[in-house]
């Protein structure tokens, strides 16, 4: 099976060129180096790649402020999508920050049903519309989920 092979470990700056061209694969405004760069630097331990045979074929990248996190941007080669691994590597994610943040938000083109409904699966609600976040003027879905404190 597929998912079994797919490793899910933290970013190395030797894993740049490869998210590159996921970006450029996967989204219309693609990130530069150095976007991946200071986000690598701002909070390592988030910003997680699923790795088959050596070869990168997807990312996350959360970012943690306080008691907040956002998923800043998350990718899965089209080859590899509806497989499983974006569940896996945001699952992960969500465990680094688990316990050490209230809440986790993140905004989604109105338009990426897939990446919504993974969203909801994992317990994202929808929040609000941002009109015109995008360059090209498609509007974003705010969505979060919230962790209730234990004990």
């Amino acid at each position: 099976m597929l998912e079994e092979e797919i490793h899910i470990r933290e970013f190395k700056l030797s894993d740049l060129s490869q998210l590159i061209k996921i970006e450029r694969e996967c989204f219309k405004d693609p990130y530069d180096r150095f976007t991946f760069f200071i986000l690598h630097e701002l909070y390592p331990r988030g910003f997680l790649v699923a790795e088959l045979n050596g070869r990168v074929i997807g990312y996350v990248s959360l970012l943690k402020f306080r008691k907040k996190a956002s998923i800043i941007s998350m990718a899965v080669l089209k080859e590899f999508r509806r497989k499983g691994i974006g569940e896996k590597m945001l699952t992960q994610a969500i465990e680094k920050v688990k316990g050490k943040v209230k809440e986790i938000s993140l905004e989604v083109r109105v338009s990426n049903y897939p990446a919504i409904n993974l969203y909801k699966k994992m317990g994202f609600k929808e929040i609000k519309v941002i009109k015109s976040y995008y360059l090209d003027g498609e509007d974003a879905l705010k969505m979060k989920v919230s962790f209730e404190k234990n004990k």
